[in-house]
């Protein structure tokens, strides 16, 4: 049995985003099948008060066994200094560290030994691959107009999403503009403010590039709004991230061309990683962070894996059907 354990989640959104929605009751089913108890901390896209956090629980008597930790406009190194001076654990989830921010790590010893590595998705292949479909799928002329409407300019989920459009875009013969690229912070009437401006500026575009479902949904609104916006003539060709049932009904009706999907699983995935026995602990994360393993890549045997950790064949065969049945159920 998995020794339990008191976690923390830290959420950058709200109670009311949908996607964080899907990611918490993810997180949670998934402690509850591994003896953990999961809080929720909502940031509601403060990233200071992400810090503020970190700074709370590291003085928590009792302190949690591990706090985890996304990187919303790059706090994921002030929360986890915050932690480590209360000596609490943490594990990065959904964003990577920046370079600079892993420089940083390598060279504080003290920050290294209270991060315990990352279950990070990779948001530059899902810019790429969305950007892609729109590209295939939409018979955009030569000289076709794109926009790209983004959650921030520094989470690096925000971040590498542009980056992995912009690669699908030179690859296809398009020029990335800066005038193009919005910014909705992740929320529906902002996105829905922006594209109504550029909307004015520059007419109808060909294709639009959303960084997350509620940004999609403030988009089209504003598309909606404008002369011309509901024919089909006009209308552009959108694509999205995120899999929430909204967005799937907008995908049905033809409103949206496709989306990019499953990362509501990261927190749940840390957990998963982190999963203890009696007689010791497996704990792939940062084999995965640092490369040793790869998406694709099949896990070394049962033998390998219980001497290169130290434990029994037991505690390693019960760790991998921990995580087996978390993610299949």
């Amino acid at each position: 049995m998995a020794r339990p354990a008191q976690v923390v989640l830290l959420c950058p959104g709200s109670a009311q985003e949908p996607f964080w929605q899907d990611a918490v009751a993810c997180a949670k089913v998934c402690a509850q099948q591994l003896g953990h108890t999961l809080s929720v901390l909502y940031a509601d896209r403060d990233h200071l008060q992400m810090i503020r956090f970190g700074e709370l629980l590291a003085q928590a008597s009792p302190a949690p066994d591990l706090v985890l930790v996304p990187n919303e406009k790059l706090s994921a190194l002030g929360v986890i200094r915050a932690l480590a001076k209360g000596r609490v654990p943490s594990l990065l989830f959904h964003n990577r560290l920046t370079p600079e921010q892993s420089r940083q790590l390598a060279q504080d010893p003290g920050l290294q030994r209270h991060c315990l590595g990352s279950t990070c998705i990779d948001q530059f292949e899902a810019g790429r691959i969305t950007a892609q479909h729109l590209i295939d799928r939409g018979r955009l002329p030569a000289q076709a107009q794109w926009w790209l409407m983004s959650g921030d300019r520094s989470t690096p989920a925000s971040v590498d999403r542009i980056e992995g459009v912009h690669q699908a875009w030179r690859a296809a013969g398009y020029q990335p503009s800066r005038e193009n690229l919005l910014f909705g912070q992740w929320r529906l009437d902002a996105a829905r403010d922006e594209t109504a401006k550029l909307l004015a500026r520059q007419g109808m575009p060909h294709a639009l590039w959303c960084g997350s479902d509620l940004m999609t949904e403030g988009c089209l609104q504003a598309l909606a709004r404008q002369d011309g916006g509901t024919s089909a003539t006009h209308r552009p060709v959108v694509s999205s991230v995120n899999h929430v049932p909204a967005l799937l009904k907008l995908i049905h009706d033809g409103q949206v061309s496709c989306t990019a999907a499953g990362h509501f699983v990261s927190a749940a995935w840390a957990l998963g990683l982190r999963t203890l026995d009696g007689q010791g602990k497996i704990d792939w994360s940062e084999a995965i962070a640092d490369g040793t393993y790869s998406a694709g890549d099949k896990l070394p045997s049962e033998a390998r894996l219980a001497s290169d950790l130290g434990v029994n064949r037991l505690t390693v065969r019960r760790a991998i059907e921990e995580l087996a049945r978390v993610v299949s159920s």
